[in-house]
């Protein structure tokens, strides 16, 4: 990788965020709508070390070709800008799935997954890109439990309550369940589990919530829409997030081709559009914070640029008078735990707290059962689970497949069902027939952990890294031979013999998956890696955090869900409990067990004080003064998933928006916030 070094004299900015998602867009919008008013010519400066996505229907036209007047889609503002950015992954086959796996960011500076070996018993995947974790996620929005916040610090329990329904018209949210937009039949899946979810609700009380369809910050039609056509309704529908309709492809954490999904780079590019003083610095991270104090510009934040088509790295700095860290969970500690490893002086409960939010994925296979999980949102229903000791302790939510990864799951499921279920030598030689590349796995057995061994060898072969790299800087697969090998790979591990012709929503219809969440611990600590420095120099995009959290003391929760699948799934079929798979937890042995976070929390945690905290509850960081500990840093704040204190045991990203609402209108008054 080549380095160049910026040679002329930093910027300086009013305002500076760290990270483009729920955090930091909220921040990025209420400070430019502060700056409008009371600061003429302040600018807010957006870093974000990823790039910008989108979807490839997007239509597009020349500069010059368009009428006068005629404002640019994202498309054409990108282009227009000189801005890097790709398409989602398409299509729905082996070129789709080879486009897949070239967006992860160890590919590539540009790649959106960025996935994180944290520990043996914990990885995590969060996204890198303008619009941060929005623009993977499933897109529920749903509220916590109160009894979650109740013993956060004495502020926030007093206040979080008001900022939940702000940050749901912030996002706009529908539900959805039906098999179309304008149409009332329920999808086979949704009724499924919410029939099950009210069958044991009545049987045994243990589910607290009434209405079991998600909120999802999705544009839809709904089919009462002709007869409800009220000026609020129209207005809901005019969404400036909306470019269509939700076509229940279930991509929603792939990326949403028809671009129904309100993702926060939609609100940067309409708040740009709109002549608000933003200026977002992608493929732009920043590694080190350092302060002056009485400085005009106090803040100092050193960052690199990345090329992605050359590969190359510029150095540079940003002075700032505000600074907002909204880098992610893993973002923001990593980053801070670099500059306080360099200086800045901060709470030493940087790293704790940390929790996985009970994060797990189960399935159950039916025995006389067939439904198609590979349309809809990705989520669609949940059920809110409590236990004798705990007033909400976790939370299951049905889950769709993508057609472009279906044949993967359907023969990960069977084969991972393999090792849980005893088979007969004919039941084996049955399976071998319809995957004879994986003999060794059907014959004694394999866990995802030793999937995902297997995947990470193939992941570092350098042929196999040179073919996505590639892939990903000319985003087509115009090698013929790339794409023969990719399908001849694929097919040899995933193809069924038996029903070689099969669509993938069949393969998957014996299948029901599950997501769940749920109350951890929250007792993780993060550190920087011993070698962090030299990655650091080397720019290399490996895992400087590592992680110590023991999933022993933190298997109550996993047990409990594992429970309530169970509950559920008797519901939907008879003994349907039995065939409840949870692929990464090992009940007998926890310490074996291989999570994979999708909402990462803590680490930068709110407080009382510096003694229990990184942060106080508007987000205010804490400074070291032996007369003060409560003393915070001038305009220094974190605002993102870092700051939550506990685990919330349902999808984060409401409560993460609502608690920057909060901290936002701490800092500039509720007037500024945006719409």
């Amino acid at each position: 990788m080549r380095f160049f070094r910026f040679m002329s004299t930093s910027e300086s900015f009013e305002a500076v965020v760290i990270g483009s998602g729920f955090g930091g867009t909220i921040s990025a919008l209420t400070l430019a709508n502060y700056f409008q008013q009371n600061v003429p010519g302040a600018q807010v400066c957006v870093l974000e070390r990823g790039q910008w996505w989108i979807s490839y229907e997007i239509p597009f036209s020349l500069k010059d070709s368009r009428s006068p007047g005629q404002k640019p889609n994202m498309r054409e503002y990108l282009d227009d800008n000189g801005e890097p950015y790709s398409f989602w992954s398409h299509p729905d086959n082996v070129e789709g799935v080879v486009k897949l796996l070239s967006m992860a960011r160890m590919v590539h500076s540009g790649g959106l997954y960025d996935y994180h070996l944290l520990s043996n018993n914990v990885h995590a995947i969060v996204a890198s890109g303008v619009g941060g974790g929005s623009l993977i996620y499933s897109n529920v929005t749903v509220r916590p439990d109160p009894s979650v916040y109740k013993n956060w610090p004495t502020e926030t329990q007093n206040g979080l309550d008001n900022y939940f329904p702000v940050a749901e018209k912030f996002i706009a949210t529908n539900q959805i369940t039906t098999n179309a937009g304008l149409a009332n039949q329920i999808l086979e899946r949704s009724k499924l589990f919410q029939q099950a979810a009210k069958s044991a609700q009545t049987k045994n009380n243990h589910i607290t919530n009434s209405d079991f369809a998600l909120n999802l910050s999705i544009t839809d039609v709904s089919d009462k829409v002709f007869s409800n056509l009220t000026p609020d309704v129209i207005a809901k529908y005019q969404n400036p997030m909306q470019t269509n309709v939700c076509q229940r492809q279930a991509r929603c954490n792939l990326g949403c081709i028809p671009g129904a999904r309100h993702t926060m780079n939609k609100r940067l590019f309409q708040a740009i559009l709109g002549g608000k003083p933003i200026v977002i610095k992608s493929m732009c991270e920043a590694y080190r914070i350092e302060y002056q104090e009485n400085q005009q510009y106090p803040y100092q934040i050193s960052f690199r640029k990345f090329n992605k088509e050359t590969d190359s790295v510029q150095e540079g700095t940003i002075l700032a008078k505000r600074l907002i860290v909204a880098a992610g969970t893993l973002g923001s500690n990593e980053l801070l735990s670099k500059s306080a490893a360099q200086g800045l002086k901060l709470s030493p409960k940087l790293g704790e707290g940390f929790s996985t939010d009970g994060d797990l994925l189960g399935y159950m296979m039916f025995n006389n059962k067939k439904i198609d999980i590979t349309r809809g949102p990705i989520n669609t229903s949940h059920a809110m689970f409590k236990t004798a000791n705990k007033e909400f302790s976790f939370s299951i939510e049905d889950t769709s497949i993508s057609p472009m990864v279906a044949d993967f799951f359907a023969t990960l499921l069977e084969i991972i069902s393999v090792g849980k279920k005893r088979r007969n030598l004919l039941q084996k030689l049955a399976l071998i027939r319809r995957y004879p590349s994986l003999i060794y796995a059907i014959l004694f057995g394999v866990s995802l952990s030793s999937f995902q061994k297997i995947l990470t060898k193939f992941w570092h072969d350098p042929r196999v890294r040179k073919m996505l790299t590639q892939m990903a800087k000319s985003q087509n697969v115009d090698d013929p031979k790339t794409l023969t090998l990719a399908y001849s790979v694929l097919d040899n591990l995933f193809a069924d013999e038996d029903i070689p012709y099969a669509s993938a929503a069949e393969r998957l219809q014996r299948f029901f998956v599950f997501s769940c969440m749920g109350i951890d611990n929250a007792d993780g600590v993060l550190k920087l890696r011993e070698n962090w420095s030299n990655l650091e120099k080397a720019s290399d995009r490996s895992d400087k955090l590592i992680l110590q959290w023991s999933a022993e003391k933190n298997k109550q929760v996993f047990s409990e869900i594992i429970a309530g699948m169970r509950e559920i799934a008797d519901e939907m079929e008879p003994n349907g409990g039995k065939n409840v798979v949870a692929p990464t937890w090992n009940e007998s042995k926890p310490s074996d067990s291989s999570l994979i976070l999708l909402h990462p929390l803590g680490g930068c945690r709110m407080g009382e004080d510096i003694e229990s905290g990184v942060v106080n509850s508007f987000g205010e960081v804490f400074k070291p003064d032996l007369q003060n500990k409560a003393q915070t840093y001038p305009n220094f704040c974190i605002i993102d998933g870092s700051i939550i204190p506990t685990s919330v045991g349902v999808n984060t990203s409401l409560t993460i928006a609502a608690a920057a609402f909060r901290c936002l209108d701490n800092m500039v008054g509720k007037q500024y916030l945006p719409a």
